[in-house]
C-alpha cells in the first residue's frame, strides 16, 4: 500500500497558469514515487464542491490544511483574505503539531504599473508579517524555478521528517545534518565493461590474478591507446571483486587528494589540515581498510607529480593491509619510494591473441569480406600490434579505405604525430566527416572526463547531441547512461586542434558558475575553477572569490579558494584587499595564527574602512586567543575610535567589535557585562539582517546565559543559532552549536545525549581543518569521558587537545586542558602528575589575569593538605620545570604555606620567596 503525503497547495486566482503546471508536475513525479510506494496527494481548492460543507466552503480548506504533510502559499501582486487566513490556519497547526511544513513562494516578476491596484498592500503587509515572524519565503521568477525548488524542499523534508513519524523542531540538533549540500556518496559499481570486441590477455591476466593474491597494491602500466581499461575491466571480472566495494576514479590534470576523497565518499577527512597533510593520507587508508574498499586510480600519469597522492601509495606498502589500490597509467610505476606489484601491458604480438583481436573486430566492424585475416594481420604488424592504432585503421577500413592506402599514405607519413593521431585526423579528413562532427569532437575535448548530455545541450545546444551520436555510431564518442566521454588519446589529440580554448572553456565556465546553488559543491566549484583557469578568466577568478570567498570560507572550501588565490598570485594579477582578509581567515582555521596575524595586519592598513576594521578586529581576536588581552582590548579600541567617526556606515563591524569585546568579559567571568554588549550586538546584527552575525550573537547571549544557569533560555538561544547557521551552511557555526548544546546537555544530566553532540561537533571542525575547533572538542569529550570512567581514551584525546593547542599558541585552550590533567591525576592520588599540570594550569590562568586562577589555587592547596611529607619537593620540581614567563606569575610561598612575615624589600642575602632555598641573589636577583 502507497504511503499518502498530502500537499495543499494556496494561492489568489492570479497565478492560475502556476498552480496548473505545479499540478501537472505533481502527477509526473507520482509516476515516479509510485514505483517507491509513494503517492504525493494535491489538494487544490478546485477539487471541493460547495455541498460539502454545511457552514463555510473555506472551513472545508481549513480542515484539510489540518490534515496535510506540506503546505505551499505562492503570492504575486496581492495575498486575499482567505489565502492569508489559510496561511494562519497552516502555522497554528504547525506550532500545535509540527506539521504541515511551510513553503512559502513569492513570484518576482515583471508588471506594468497600469495593473498595480490597491490590492497591493495586502502583499507588503504579509510580507511585513512574515519577516516578523522570521519566516523567510523564496522567490521564483518562472515556474521552472519553482518546481525546482519545490521538489529539493520535498526530498529534505522526506528524508528528515515524512519517511518516519515527525519529531519536535527542538529534537532537529540531533538528526541527520543538512547543514550542507548533501554529503557525497560512494560511488560504487561505477567501472568499464569489457566491450565486445575485447580479446583476452591470457598471460597478463594469470600474471595480474597472482598478484592480486599476495598484494594490496598494484599498477598497470602500458603506453597510451593500449588497453589497460578493458584489461582492467576483466581484471575484475576474473578476481570476482564485489561491485560495491569498487571505487573507480578517473585521474584528470587537476585532481587532488582531495577529490578522490570525496568521490570516495568520506567527507569527514576531506578538509584536512596543511601541517597535517600526512594524517589525511593514513585516515584515508585507514578507511580503505576499514571498509575493504578497492581503489582504481584511472589515468594517473595525469597526476604523478601531485604531492598528496604520490604520498597516498607511498604508504601503501606498509599500511594498506585490509583494502587494495590498483593504479593504471601510462607510465611505469615502480620507482625509489613506490613500489606496486606492477603489471605491463604491451601491444599485440603475432600470433593467437592478435588474430582473436582482429577476428573480434572484423565482426564489430563487419569487415570480414573485405580483407582476409593475413592481409589485416600485416596491417596490425606495421602499426606494431597497438590496439587503438588497430581500432581506428578498422574504422577507415569500415568507411571503404584500403589497407594499402593506410599502410603507404598514413603509417607510412612522415610527421611528428604518432600513428594513432594520423589515424584519427584521416577519419576525419574524409568526405563522410561533417564540419559539424569535428567543430564538435573538438569542442567537446575540453571537458574533462565524463559529462552529462544534458550539460552539453545547455551549453551547446540540442543539436549537438545529435551530432554526439553520430560520433557515438563512427566508435569515436561513448555515450553511456546520458554521460559523454572520449577516450583519453582521442581527447588529447582533439584538444591540440581546438583553436579557440579560451573561449570554450569561458563558455562551458559561465555555464557552470550558473548553476551554483546556496549550498557549494566541491566538485561544481573544482569544475569551474579549472574552466575559469584554462579560459585565463582571472577576473571571474577575482569576482568569485570576492562576492563567495567568506560562503567557501563558511562551508569548508578553503582548499579551492587558497589555490584560486594562489592561482591570481602566480598571474601576477592585483589582489583586492579583501584576500587580504581571507587568507587570513583560511590560517586561522589552519592554526596558523602568526602568519594569519601578518595578513590580518596588512588589512589593517587599507584604504576601504570596513576592511581596515575587519582587519583590527581579526588582530584583536587573535591576541585575545593567544592570552593577551590587554593587547586585544587596546587594538578593539583603536577600531572603536575609527567606527565612532561614521557609525552608520560601519554598523556591521561595530557590532563585530561589540561581540569580541563580550567575549573577553566572558573570559573574566563579567557575565552581566558579556550580556549587555552581546545584546547591543544582536540588535545591530538585526538591524542590518546580518544573519552570520545574528546567529553568533544568540549562540554567545546563551553562552552567557548557560554561565549563569538560565539553561532552558540558553538552550532555545542555541537553537536558534543552529537553525540559522544550518541555514547559511556555516560549517564551524554548526560545530559550535552542537558543542554548546552538547555541554549544556551533559550538566541537564543527559550525558548520551551530550556526548553525540559533542562527537557531533568534532567530526565537523576535522571534517574542515580548524584546529582550534578540533583542540577544543578533543579537551571537552575527553573532559567528559573522564568523568564517565573511560580512562585511557579519555586522557589520549586530552592530550591530543593539549598538543594542538601547545602548536598554535592557544593560552586559555591549554590551561583548561591542564586543568583536565591535573585534576585527573588529582583524583587517582599520583601527585607528581597532578601538581605538574595543576601548577602550569595556575600559571597560564594567573597570567591570563582569569578569575578560574582562585580555584586552581585552592586544588593546590589542597594536594598540598593530602600530601604534608613529599608536597614541597614535588612542587618545587613542578615550579623549576615552567618557563621563566610562568615562573613569574607564581608566589610560591603561597603555594607551599609559608608565612609571608613582612613585606619588606627582599635583600639580596635573604633566601629566595619562590622556595628554592638559595639566596635571593642567586636566584632571581640574578
Amino acid at each position: 500500500m502507497n504511503k499518502t503525503i498530502k500537499v495543499f497547495l494556496a494561492s489568489s486566482s492570479e497565478l492560475l497558469g502556476d498552480r496548473e503546471k505545479f499540478e501537472i508536475a505533481i502527477n509526473r513525479k507520482n509516476n515516479r514515487l509510485n514505483k517507491e510506494g509513494l503517492f504525493l496527494e494535491l489538494i487544490i481548492w478546485e477539487d471541493f464542491l460547495e455541498t460539502l460543507s454545511l457552514t463555510r466552503l473555506q472551513d472545508e480548506y481549513n480542515k484539510a490544511i489540518k490534515e496535510c504533510d506540506i503546505f505551499v502559499l505562492l503570492f504575486f501582486t496581492k495575498v486575499g483574505k482567505f489565502s492569508e487566513e489559510e496561511f494562519g490556519v497552516a502555522l497554528d497547526t504547525f506550532k500545535e503539531k509540527e506539521k504541515p511544513f511551510l513553503l512559502t513562494y513569492f513570484k518576482d516578476a515583471d508588471i506594468s504599473t497600469g495593473e498595480i491596484s490597491d490590492e497591493i498592500i495586502s502583499l507588503l503587509s504579509f510580507k511585513k508579517r512574515l519577516s516578523k515572524m522570521g519566516h523567510f519565503y523564496s522567490s521564483y521568477k518562472n515556474t521552472e524555478g519553482l518546481l525546482l525548488h519545490f521538489n529539493q524542499q520535498y526530498e529534505k523534508l522526506y528524508d528528515k521528517h515524512l519517511k518516519i513519524d515527525s519529531s519536535p523542531i527542538a529534537a532537529e540538533i540531533v538528526a541527520e545534518e543538512e547543514y550542507l549540500t548533501p554529503k557525497p556518496k560512494r560511488k560504487i559499481g561505477n567501472f568499464p565493461t569489457t566491450t565486445s570486441y575485447f580479446t583476452e590477455r591470457t598471460e597478463e591476466l594469470k600474471e595480474f590474478q597472482d598478484a592480486y593474491a599476495n598484494n594490496n597494491f598494484l599498477s598497470i602500466s602500458g603506453t597510451g591507446g593500449i588497453g589497460k581499461t578493458q584489461f582492467t575491466a576483466r581484471c575484475i571480472e576474473a578476481c570476482k571483486i564485489p561491485e560495491d566495494k569498487i571505487v573507480w576514479f578517473e585521474c584528470e590534470p587537476a585532481t587532488t587528494l582531495d577529490a578522490v576523497i570525496d568521490y570516495a565518499g568520506f567527507p569527514e577527512i576531506l578538509k584536512g589540515e596543511s601541517k597535517r597533510d600526512k594524517e589525511k593520507v593514513l585516515a584515508f587508508i585507514d578507511k580503505i581498510n576499514e571498509h575493504e574498499l578497492f581503489l582504481f586510480l584511472e589515468d594517473y600519469h595525469y597526476v604523478r607529480k601531485q604531492s598528496l597522492l604520490a604520498d597516498l601509495l607511498k604508504e601503501c606498502d606498509t599500511r594498506l593491509k585490509s583494502g587494495k589500490i590498483i593504479v593504471i597509467s601510462r607510465d611505469d610505476m615502480v620507482g625509489f619510494s613506490i613500489k606496486p606489484k606492477q603489471v605491463s601491458i604491451k601491444g599485440f604480438k603475432s600470433g593467437k591473441v592478435l588474430l582473436e583481436y582482429l577476428a573480434n573486430l572484423k565482426n564489430y566492424f563487419k569487415i570480414g569480406d573485405k580483407y582476409t585475416s593475413d592481409e589485416l594481420l600485416k596491417l596490425s604488424r606495421e602499426l606494431e600490434g597497438h590496439p587503438l592504432a588497430i581500432f581506428l585503421a578498422c574504422i577507415l577500413i569500415s568507411k571503404g579505405v584500403s589497407i594499402s592506402e593506410i599502410i603507404e599514405e598514413i603509417i607510412a607519413l612522415d610527421s611528428e604525430e604518432n600513428v594513432s593521431e594520423r589515424l584519427l585526423n584521416a577519419i576525419f579528413d574524409r568526405e563522410d566527416a561533417t564540419e559539424e562532427e569535428k567543430e564538435f569532437i573538438k569542442n567537446f575535448s575540453a571537458f574533462r572526463g565524463k559529462v552529462n548530455t544534458k550539460d552539453v545541450e545547455n551549453i551547446f545546444s540540442k543539436e549537438e547531441i545529435r551530432t554526439a551520436r553520430k560520433l557515438r555510431d563512427k566508435n569515436l564518442l561513448v555515450i553511456q547512461d546520458e554521460q559523454l566521454s572520449l577516450h583519453p588519446l582521442v581527447r588529447e589529440f582533439c584538444y591540440k586542434k581546438l583553436e579557440s580554448k579560451q573561449d570554450i572553456h569561458r563558455r562551458i565556465g559561465d555555464f557552470y558558475i550558473k548553476q551554483r546553488e546556496k549550498f557549494l559543491e566541491a566538485e561544481l566549484e573544482d569544475r569551474i575553477f579549472y574552466h575559469l583557469t584554462k579560459g585565463q578568466e582571472n577576473d571571474k577568478i577575482s569576482e568569485t572569490i570576492k562576492s563567495i570567498g567568506r560562503k567557501f570560507i563558511q562551508q569548508g572550501f578553503t582548499d579551492i579558494l587558497e589555490n584560486m588565490i594562489r592561482t591570481l598570485e602566480s598571474n601576477f594579477v592585483e589582489l583586492p584587499d579583501v584576500f587580504d582578509i581571507f587568507y587570513g581567515d583560511i590560517l586561522i582555521i589552519k592554526g596558523e595564527w602568526n602568519q594569519a596575524l601578518t595578513f590580518f595586519e596588512k588589512a589593517s592598513m587599507s584604504s576601504i574602512g570596513k576592511i581596515r576594521i575587519e582587519g583590527l578586529v581579526n588582530m584583536s581576536q587573535i591576541f585575545f586567543k593567544k592570552g593577551d588581552i590587554e593587547k586585544a582590548t587596546s587594538i578593539l579600541d583603536e577600531a572603536f575610535n575609527e567606527i565612532s567617526l561614521n557609525e552608520k556606515k560601519y554598523l556591521k563591524e561595530k557590532a563585530s567589535v561589540l561581540n569580541t569585546m563580550g567575549l573577553v568579559k566572558v573570559s573574566q567571568e563579567e557575565d552581566t557585562e558579556a550580556l549587555i554588549l552581546f545584546e547591543n550586538s544582536l540588535k545591530i546584527e538585526k538591524q542590518i539582517n546580518n544573519k552570520s552575525g545574528i546567529a553568533t550573537c544568540y549562540n554567545n547571549i546563551g553562552m552567557v546565559n548557560h554561565n549563569m544557569g538560565f539553561n532552558q533560555k540558553s538552550l532555545d538561544l542555541y537553537e536558534k543559532s543552529l537553525i540559522i547557521q544550518k541555514e547559511i551552511g556555516n560549517k564551524s557555526g554548526i560545530a559550535i552549536c552542537y558543542n554548546n548544546i552538547g555541554l549544556l546537555k551533559v550538566d541537564l544530566g543527559q550525558i548520551t545525549k551530550g556526548l553525540e553532540l559533542l562527537e557531533k561537533s568534532l567530526l565537523i571542525q576535522k571534517e574542515i581543518g580548524d584546529k582550534s575547533g578540533i583542540a577544543n572538542s578533543y579537551t571537552n569529550l575527553g573532559g567528559l569521558r573522564l568523568d564517565l570512567g573511560n580512562d585511557m581514551p579519555a586522557l589520549e584525546l586530552i592530550k591530543e587537545g593539549l598538543k594542538i593547542q601547545q602548536e598554535i599558541g592557544d593560552k586559555s585552550g591549554t590551561a583548561n586542558s591542564l586543568h583536565h590533567l591535573g585534576n585527573y591525576y588529582f583524583e587517582i592520588k599520583k601527585i607528581n602528575l597532578a601538581c605538574s599540570f595543576l601548577l602550569k594550569s595556575y600559571a597560564f590562568y594567573m597570567q591570563l589575569n582569569l578569575p578560574s586562577s582562585n580555584n586552581l589555587k585552592n586544588s593546590l592547596i589542597d594536594l598540598r593538605r593530602q600530601n604534608k611529607k613529599n608536597f614541597r619537593e614535588v612542587a618545587q620540581q613542578a615550579y623549576n620545570s615552567l618557563s621563566d614567563d610562568l615562573k613569574e606569575e607564581i608566589n610560591m610561598n603561597e603555594i607551599l604555606g609559608i608565612p609571608i612575615k613582612s613585606k619588606k624589600k627582599q635583600g639580596r642575602n635573604e633566601q629566595c620567596n619562590c622556595g628554592s632555598g638559595k639566596k635571593y641573589k642567586n636566584c632571581h636577583g640574578k
